[in-house]
Formats: structure tokens, sequence, C-alpha cells
């Protein structure tokens, strides 16, 4: 479907290898996004355009007979059958291009996006700030690769270090 044979590095790019009326459609689904999530950032991830919000917030992809968006998260009885229509896998949104594009369900799904990404992120800084402070005096579990390695200060002349070790004595020996 996409005219332009090279990995796109932006969402302007990634748009305009498309037809225009497919590029109108995706121009819309962007404005969509980005009105539903203002502080999102845009970027290019898997060759698809991506709003990332305290993490992946959501992609969008344009095939030959439908855009995909992805992922595709759960929310109310409601909001799971309208959004039945459209779902193609557990994470993944089918929308045929040979119909109408739902962009109030597409506002709909990238809210329940944002507030699942910041409910993740405040969940991963209680964590952390958990660590700090909490079990083990604060020290990461001693099988964690971030554990640091134990290291004493020598002393500078040891005198232990000169003596030689020595085994027990054997019945016999004097």
């Amino acid at each position: 479907m996409r005219t332009s044979p090279a990995a796109p590095r932006s969402i302007d790019e990634y748009i305009s290898g498309f037809p225009g009326d497919i590029q109108a459609i995706l121009g819309r689904i962007r404005t969509t996004i980005k009105r539903a999530a203002p502080g999102a950032e845009e970027a290019i991830r898997y060759q698809m355009p991506t709003f990332v919000l305290k993490g992946n917030l959501i992609s969008f992809a344009a095939y030959k007979k439908h855009i995909g968006l992805y992922p595709a998260p759960t929310g109310s009885r409601q909001f799971n059958k309208e959004l039945a229509v459209y779902r193609a896998a557990k994470s993944t949104v089918r929308v045929p291009l040979d119909g109408p594009i739902p962009f109030a369900l597409i506002t709909q799904i990238v809210k329940i996006r944002v507030r699942g990404n910041l409910r993740k992120a405040e969940a991963r800084a209680k964590k952390k700030v958990g660590q700090k402070v909490g079990i083990n005096g604060g020290f990461p579990h001693p099988a964690s690769p971030h554990t640091p390695a134990l290291t004493l200060p020598r002393c500078p002349d040891p005198p232990y270090n000169s003596l030689k070790p020595t085994r027990p004595a054997q019945q016999g020996e004097g």
C-alpha cells in the first residue's frame, strides 16, 4: 500500500507515503489522537506512527483494506461492545477503509490508554520510592543484576597478608 519503500523517520514521512485519500484519513486519525492526548509525543516505532506518553500510548498503520490501531484497550461493557465490531485480536483494532472511520471511538481508545499509562507510571514511581526506603534498607535484592559489588577498603599494610595458611595438625604429627 505504501508508495515509499524506505522506512519513515517521522509521522509526516509515513503519511506522505500513501495515496491522497489514505493520507487524509491518517491525518485525521493523527489529529484525533493529538486532541485526546495533548501531552503525547510523536515517534516512529516498528515503522508505525506511535504516540508516546509515559510509554507507548498508541500506534496506527494503514494497510490495503484497513487501518490498524495498537494496542486495543478494554473498558466499560458499552465501550467493549462498540469496539467488538473492529477488534481483530486481543490487542488489535482494524477499521475497514470501505466504511466510516469511527473517530469518536478512536478518541475513547486513546483516553483509556492515557489513563492506563498514567496509572502504570504512578505505580512504577511509588514502587521506585518504596525500593529506596522500604525492605532491605533500600538495597536491591542480592540476586539483582543492579546490586552493586561490595568492596571494602584495603588496609595499607595488613599484618595478616604475610601469614601463610596453616593446615590442621593430623593425628600422629608432632
